[in-house]
């Protein structure tokens, strides 16, 4: 898994997987899941990062969901 944060748009990218984009779905406001044609999770987005109680430790994806999990610091 890679994870990119770009400080200009405070947004940060987790790859999960490779592949390209089918599908995204906004799970949570400003939460992004992109998905494969296959409906696997290819990799989440969050914005506005900086506003949020978070670090890049907190992002956890639990394979049972397939589905990013978020933990308050």
């Amino acid at each position: 898994m890679k994870v990119e944060y770009d400080r200009e748009s405070d947004v940060v990218y987790s790859f999960i997987r490779d592949g390209e984009v089918a599908d995204s779905n906004e799970i949570e406001d400003g939460i992004i899941v992109d998905y494969d044609k296959f409906e696997n999770v290819i990799g989440v987005e969050i914005l506005n990062f900086s506003k949020r109680n978070m670090s890049l430790d907190d992002i956890i994806i639990k394979r049972k969901d397939v589905l990013p999990v978020l933990l308050p610091r």
